[in-house]
């Protein structure tokens, strides 16, 4: 026993790395962090006259290459780790694109246990899929088509909503087409306005003025060419603002006629006379 005693950290740590199991966790770069702050602090050990010097007593830790191994596993995995972690906040995005690449390249290069440990392999499966679900968002806003019905609206709604879901930081920067999206908005918007109103309301004649108004301001011919749009987009703004504006003339006008009969048929016969 006396012999075994001074072997006893030896075997501590042995014990240590034999219980080892890699994985993405903290914990267990924690643990290898752990032994190798143990190796290091060992000292000579002294068996009867004989000395083992402390460089010495470490080569003999029987398990020593497991944990060798594991050091240089999360060494790999650390790289591709950084890898992943450069590619936020890289500008423009073809940019982004090649350091997804680079990163998923040296991440397949490692082996099957290696991957296991990496822990932020979610971040990059996003930003492999943030091309994929940026074009569906695209096809979306593309499919927007610019008009006085209520489609107008109705598809805005549905680009902006699967805009929305996108992740900000990794999905957003894909979508080619958000400008128009955010361009549209406030058209789309007063379309649906011109579409919900009803002549039976109190407020009607109020709400038309408004409405009349923001066309003026908010969709002249001005405002509209300084818009980031395409020229068809600009002109097909410009045939709707002009549909808009003749079919509340045409609706006013019909209105009027119908509230003047409602008013004649009011009309005592014996005020006639």
């Amino acid at each position: 026993e006396k012999t075994i005693e001074p072997f006893k950290a030896v075997l501590a740590i042995s014990g240590e790395i034999g219980a080892l199991k890699a994985d993405s966790s903290k914990e267990y770069r924690d643990a290898v962090t752990s032994i190798v702050t143990k190796i290091n602090n060992l000292n000579a050990i002294t068996v009867g006259s004989i000395t083992i010097e402390s460089e010495i007593v470490k080569k003999i830790i029987p398990n020593v290459e497991k944990l060798e191994e594991a050091l240089a596993n999360i060494e790999a995995v650390k790289k591709v780790e950084d890898l992943i972690i450069a590619i936020k906040g890289t500008t423009p995005e073809s940019a982004q694109l090649q350091k997804v690449q680079e990163a998923k390249k040296a991440y397949n290069a490692l082996s099957s246990n290696q991957k296991k440990m990496v822990n932020n392999i979610a971040e990059l499966t996003a930003w492999e899929n943030a091309e994929k679900n940026a074009a569906a968002v695209d096809k979306k806003i593309a499919a927007i088509q610019i008009s006085a019905k209520s489609d107008f609206y109705k598809r805005y709604l549905e680009a902006q909503k699967a805009f929305d879901e996108l992740d900000a930081l990794i999905e957003v920067p894909y979508v080619k087409n958000r400008e128009r999206l955010s361009s549209l908005k406030v058209y789309a918007e007063l379309v649906n306005n011109f579409n919900l109103l009803n002549v039976s309301d109190v407020d009607y004649a109020k709400k038309v003025a408004e409405l009349l108004q923001k066309l003026d301001s908010e969709w002249s011919d001005a405002t509209i060419d300084a818009l980031p749009l395409t020229s068809e987009d600009k002109i097909q703004l410009k045939v709707t603002r002009n549909l808009l504006a003749d079919q509340r003339i045409s609706t006013d006008k019909a209105s009027t006629l119908v509230i003047n009969i409602d008013n004649l048929a009011s009309v005592k016969s014996e005020d006639l006379i």
